[in-house]
């Protein structure tokens, strides 16, 4: 604009505002940071080192800091190792949404009653992914009423596979699309998650019966019912494959010491036979004291 126009009090034309949507810069809201922000307060007011609200609030934190690095990292790189670093980002990312959401599930957050989540199996040797199922993960109500108190129960036994794999066609029930050594070796992967969240909390669980030793073995020390805290997993009744039943899981720090435990190993869990022996022997021993 010429200083003449200026001086007659023309304004200069100003050019419409852009739209927000038209900016690099701005991105839709992410889903799983504002579902979470309202169950803040709650989240950091619980009490507790080593149970589900310090999970949550451990992992929520971190998965903000990793949030915002890849939102305000440069949209131009050519180096190729800048590439895969912020894809392993993105893969980080996607497991704490997993572990997010599961633990809002299990603390009964509204909006959390079914979970889609990424099993996934790796070989610690070569640190190479050898299995991969993406489940659907529902609640079991013991009635239709949804406004009932009761605790949130994980159905484990109605698991939604929702990725069709080499031995499977699916959509559909992952017990019925799956070999059932698949199936439960699934589950065992699933379940460590599940242990690593709770901490020192429990969740009731409806399961199908147990076939293979595998799951067998690692799922019995972790439940809440019988001798040594475990119950025994009977093999199918014909006629009663599909028959639920509940398991509460999670221990504490106190017990896992006890036990002559530490919370690490392929699963989050590595025994120590000779100091699990020597409690065995021990509460035997107190045993026929008192007989």
């Amino acid at each position: 604009m010429s200083t003449l126009d200026r001086l007659r009090g023309r304004s200069p034309q100003k050019s419409p505002p852009k739209s927000p949507t038209s900016s690099p810069l701005v991105r839709p809201p992410d889903p799983t940071i504002t579902s979470t922000l309202p169950f803040l307060r709650t989240i950091y007011s619980t009490p507790g080192t080593h149970n589900t609200a310090s999970f949550l609030r451990t992992v929520f934190t971190e998965y903000l800091r990793l949030q915002h690095d890849i939102t305000h990292s440069s949209p131009e790189r050519d180096d190729r190792d800048d590439d895969d670093d912020d894809g392993r980002d993105r893969i980080t990312l996607q497991k704490m949404k997993d572990m997010i959401a599961l633990t809002k599930m299990i603390r009964g957050i509204p909006g959390h009653e079914k979970v889609k989540f990424h099993v996934v199996e790796y070989d610690l040797q070569n640190d190479t992914v050898t299995k991969f199922w993406m489940v659907l993960i529902p609640l079991y109500r013991l009635s239709d009423d949804t406004t009932s108190s009761q605790r949130p129960t994980l159905d484990l036994g109605n698991l939604h596979l929702l990725n069709p794999t080499s031995s499977s066609t699916g959509p559909g029930l992952a017990a019925d699309l799956l070999p059932t050594p698949e199936y439960e070796r699934m589950l065992l992967v699933l379940v460590s998650h599940i242990v690593r969240i709770l901490g020192s909390d429990c969740c009731p669980v409806v399961m199908r019966p147990v076939l293979t030793d595998r799951l067998r073995g690692y799922l019995e020390p972790l439940t809440r019912m019988g001798k040594w805290d475990s119950i025994e997993f009977p093999a199918a009744v014909e006629g009663q494959s599909c028959r639920p039943r509940f398991r509460l899981l999670g221990l504490s720090d106190r017990e896992v010491r006890r036990r002559g435990w530490v919370r690490e190993g392929e699963f989050g869990w590595s025994h120590v036979q000779e100091q699990q022996q020597q409690i065995v022997q021990t509460d035997e021993k107190k045993g026929s004291e008192k007989s």
